[in-house]
């Protein structure tokens, strides 16, 4: 498949996958379906159409993240203590396992650590709507399960963010300092946020015709003066995301203006490219089937150890609120790409957060919610009701 061939098929993606999906009820499943589909295209493509699409992906990594980041309300430094002493409570019950099942798939240390942030997360924008309809957990208990998903998100895209200096050099001199950079250009984008979004307010108020345009390039401008200072252009769009909607508390309606650029082709060209780089048929490779037996493994834990953290109301189901990854492992693999040799980690990464998301997702209650101009298939506002 050529350039053009490619981006048809995307295209087709995009006029079917959302209605399939809000039909359905099953918004976070568009994730899913874009990047099968890129499994199995990815051997019909030429070199030249896969460094397309990667290239073009990569802006929609960017997006995605920003969109990700415009997704997290942060709350109250109170719910905000107590949500993080549940989610480290949740770590130390992931971390060992997770890492011990990334040893046995051959990973490397660093890249079963690596692997082990990203599993251990949850991509709220995936999990959200299905939180919203869980009707037999309670609205309070409810606020405090998306605090948690809030810092176990948000802890990742921290660690994660220093992952390709500790995958390189392991934890050492120049990861900590890469850390400290990346905690400078965090405090800059926070302290600047008011202004960067009274700044963009203006623009959108006085702009007619290009109101996404102009979003998509200040994001792009300001994801690209944080590379500049040593933190990733995609983090950097995160964390620009995060203290916009934490200025705002709407996040400016962006993801409305960011969806005919970043939800309807850059993202999902991202999703596509990201599965052509790992073709299908390596799901029945060694690693594949490591992964779906850990995927199963790894829920069957974590539903027989979910009473140590979550209500008990809602038992059953609630720890798959927690489970959903895939923009997290999405993360990972950008990172282990740069810095992996090893192709049986990618595929065990890819894998695992693929069968975690899909199993997760199935057996969530389905979500009303539309997709209409909502980028990703979660609400712009993902905070409290």
């Amino acid at each position: 498949m050529n350039e053009i061939e490619i981006f048809v098929v995307i295209i087709i993606l995009l006029m079917g996958v959302p209605d399939l999906c809000e039909k359905l009820g099953r918004p976070s499943l568009a994730y899913i379906i874009y990047l099968t589909a890129g499994f199995i295209i990815g051997p019909m493509m030429t070199v030249k159409a896969q460094n397309l699409l990667i290239d073009v992906g990569n802006f929609g990594f960017i997006l995605l993240l920003f969109g990700i980041g415009l997704e997290i309300e942060l709350p109250k430094i109170k719910d905000l203590a107590l949500a993080a002493r549940k989610a480290l409570k949740w770590t130390l019950l992931q971390y060992p396992v997770v890492f011990t099942l990334a040893l046995v798939a051959d990973l490397s240390y660093s890249e079963a650590f690596l692997a082990t942030v990203a599993v251990s997360a949850c991509s709220l924008g995936m999990a959200y709507p299905a939180l919203q309809q869980m009707t037999e957990i309670s609205q309070e208990r409810k606020e405090a399960l998306l605090f948690i998903m809030t810092i176990l998100e948000i802890q990742a895209v921290i660690i994660l963010s220093g992952g390709q200096a500790f995958s390189s050099h392991g934890f050492g001199i120049r990861f900590i300092f890469q850390l400290i950079g990346i905690v400078v250009a965090v405090m800059l984008v926070g302290l600047l946020a008011n202004h960067l979004t009274r700044f963009l307010e203006i623009l959108i108020e006085k702009t007619i015709r290009w109101k996404a345009q102009i979003v998509v390039l200040f994001v792009l401008i300001i994801a690209g003066t944080g590379e500049r200072l040593g933190l990733s252009s995609p983090k950097t769009a995160f964390f620009l995301g995060l203290f916009i909607n934490r200025a705002t508390g709407e996040g400016l309606g962006l993801q409305k203006h960011l969806a005919p650029v970043g939800s309807r082709l850059l993202i999902p060209a991202f999703m596509v490219g990201l599965g052509a780089r790992i073709p299908l048929e390596l799901a029945f490779s060694k690693a594949g089937f490591l992964a779906l037996c850990s995927a199963v493994f790894l829920l069957a834990y974590r539903q027989k150890t979910q009473h140590m953290l979550l209500p008990a109301e809602g038992q059953s189901r609630a720890f798959l609120l927690l489970s959903p990854n895939l923009t997290m492992i999405a993360l990972a693999l950008q990172t282990l790409e740069q810095n992996s040799t090893n192709e049986s980690s990618l595929i065990w990464l890819a894998f695992m957060g693929l069968f975690i998301t899909l199993f997760s997702i199935l057996g969530l209650p389905k979500a009303n919610t539309q997709f209409d101009d909502q980028a990703y298939g979660s609400p712009v506002k993902s905070g409290p009701p």
